[in-house]
């Protein structure tokens, strides 16, 4: 190392080689070759101080890296807040693999630093009851794996530059770092608490190992610091993000296999804790099912397992969760004695995203989600729309063996009530409704991008354009990844992990909707478009090209929001009062006409276009 310089030989261990297969810019050695030189700046101390990646100005990539290489680091400027260097990254014959032009790093205080600082202050006190606000960041922020899927999540979607990601509550985290310690002000305590309903009498203390286990993670992953056994995950400030990391961490910990639909069956830790401890309790209109005395064995946690008659499972092996009755029915509100909705899985394959609907329907309306074969990770999912239909209308049918069905789906799931609704009344059935949230005729003519616009969008967007290219195409070098990934899952016929499942199902259906062709149905829907829409799906016209094919008529009722978030909050009240109007008009004539005995029957093309396509 001279003044200013440094050359840095860097080796990938090799168990690792085979990463760079899979990831030609390794973020480890990359890491490694342009940070590891902060000693070239002048009054640099290790104990005191530490300098955090900031940006690059340039990078050009010749050829992927190699397993060992060298580092030509360059300071180019230091003023004790921030340094700026070039890296050129060489293979050991000295070809250049990657140059780096204005790497910016800034300073921070050292984690070392501040907690020997904290150290200090508390054994020059008095022994400290509570942790600092660095120990609560370490236990309470996200893992590696969480900051990754958010960071996909934010750079997936086009929104404000200016994001947090937190599994806290900011402000609550804020006042705590003000304080200086795990301490927070009487008003960040009174907006923690109200997260939670009730006061501390209504609080119901965890009674056992497996309730407290549970009440741990949801205390870590809502952020709350009181929590009642009773208190339901979604009045608590639970969505959809939040539910898949508590599923994923309640499946480790307890060794079973849980869907998410089970947060609409189990809402509660005490409900939760119910289903772990076994053997399923049989509620036939949840489709929850108990096996027979012989297979309950011991299960890790709460002394329970369950083995199911098709083979024996030994203890801390995984237990599917897989209703008897219903293996796609979800029941999400039960309702009175309409005519239930039944209402269709997106392409990812869950229906976690109809919570907010279906708070919003009448209180005697039944509400039945459909999710996907293949949401377990264990079994394949369907291959095409056809037998996604013929399974759900034959679990439908077993629910209410005649009409009046009504039908919805939400995205690509539109497709598939579509066929549902054309399969029924094949058969005699009366489908007085099909609704459509913000679905895509699956060969709706797409708009192409062409130079003109393209450049449009740079002279009006600027920056903006270019960051959107560059998150899209990392979008796609991560599906790429998770393809692969799945595929050797696959091939060792071993069940998809639980963070790749979406992008499995989300392929799958892209591939079945992609040669469905719908034909011509008599009846008649209503579609629900997001009034923010992708300029690509402008061909089909103010009905997506359902036009074509729904010949009783289609009713297009715009609503705010895109196509991720037509369904929540605001938004989905919105949808639901025309929604509510739609379903009263539907069942009307059945309800005229009810009489005792049988009921009677009335006479992105990239990959098609991606999830959020279709």
């Amino acid at each position: 190392m001279v003044d200013g310089e440094a050359l840095i030989h860097i080796a990938l261990p090799d168990a690792y080689n085979s990463d760079l297969a899979e990831c030609g810019l390794h973020p480890g050695m990359l890491d490694m070759a342009t940070g590891a030189a902060q000693m070239l700046i002048p009054g640099f101390n290790g104990l005191e101080e530490f300098y955090v990646p900031f940006s690059y100005g340039r990078v050009l990539v010749r050829r992927g890296l190699t397993a060992k290489l060298y580092s030509h680091v360059r300071l180019r400027s230091a003023d004790g807040k921030s340094a700026i260097f070039d890296a050129t990254l060489l293979d050991e014959q000295g070809n250049v693999l990657v140059s780096v032009e204005h790497y910016i790093m800034r300073r921070a205080q050292s984690f070392a630093a501040t907690s020997a600082a904290a150290s200090d202050t508390a054994a020059s006190t008095k022994p400290r009851a509570t942790e600092t606000a660095a120990e609560g960041y370490l236990r309470e922020g996200m893992t590696p794996s969480e900051g990754l899927e958010a960071l996909d999540r934010i750079l997936a979607n086009d929104i404000s530059p200016q994001v947090i990601a937190s599994t806290l509550d900011v402000e609550l985290w804020l006042s705590r770092l003000d304080a200086g310690a795990h301490k927070v002000s009487d008003a960040a305590k009174a907006q923690s608490e109200a997260n939670v309903t009730g006061s501390d009498a209504d609080i119901v203390a965890p009674r056992d190992t497996v309730e407290r286990e549970l009440a741990a993670m949801w205390k870590e992953m809502l952020g709350v610091q009181r929590i009642s056994i009773t208190d339901d995950f979604f009045d608590l400030g639970g969505q959809s993000l939040i539910a898949v990391r508590l599923l994923n961490r309640i499946c480790k910990h307890f060794a079973v296999e849980l869907p998410l639909s089970v947060l609409f069956q189990a809402p509660t830790i005490a409900a939760t804790a119910e289903l772990l401890r076994g053997p399923f309790k049989p509620d036939e209109e949840e489709g929850l099912s108990k096996p027979g005395e012989d297979e309950v064995d011991a299960i890790p946690g709460s002394a329970k397992s369950i083995n199911f008659p098709d083979a024996a499972i030994e203890v801390g092996a995984t237990i599917p969760f897989t209703p008897k009755r219903f293996q796609y029915l979800v029941n999400i509100t039960k309702g009175g004695n309409r005519p239930p909705l039944f209402c269709v899985h997106g392409a990812g394959g869950n229906v976690l995203n109809f919570r907010d609907i279906s708070r919003a329907l009448p209180k005697d309306q039944p509400f039945f989600g459909l999710q996907a074969r293949g949401i377990d990770g264990s079994n394949r999912p369907h291959e095409s729309i056809q037998e996604m239909a013929k399974a759900y209308v034959d679990e439908i049918r077993a629910q209410q063996p005649h009409g009046p069905y009504l039908l919805a789906g939400y995205s690509g799931g539109g497709v598939v009530a579509f066929e549902m609704a054309r399969q029924l009344t094949e058969v005699g059935e009366d489908v007085p409704l099909v609704v459509f949230f913000d679905t895509y005729h699956p060969q709706m003519p797409i708009q192409t991008v062409d130079f003109k616009r393209k450049l449009s969008r740079l002279r009006n967007e600027g920056l903006g354009y270019i960051k959107n290219i560059i998150s899209l195409r990392l979008e796609w070098l991560h599906h790429a990844l998770q393809r692969r990934q799945i595929a050797k899952y696959l091939q060792r016929d071993e069940t998809v992990p639980f963070d790749l499942r979406d992008r499995q199902l989300t392929d799958n259906f892209v591939r079945a909707a992609s040669s469905y062709r719908p034909q011509p149905w008599a009846g008649k829907a209503m579609l629900f478009r997001a009034a923010s829409a992708n300029y690509i799906f402008s061909g089909g016209g103010p009905s997506y090209g359902w036009d074509k094919v729904i010949m009783g008529g289609i009713e297009t009722v715009v609503i705010s929001g895109d196509h991720d978030t037509l369904l929540l909050g605001p938004n989905s009240l919105e949808l639901m009062g025309h929604l509510n109007k739609a379903l009263e008009t539907a069942v009307a004539p059945s309800r005229e006409q009810a009489s005792p005995g049988p009921v009677t029957q009335f006479d992105r093309k990239a990959d098609l276009l991606d999830a959020r396509a279709i």
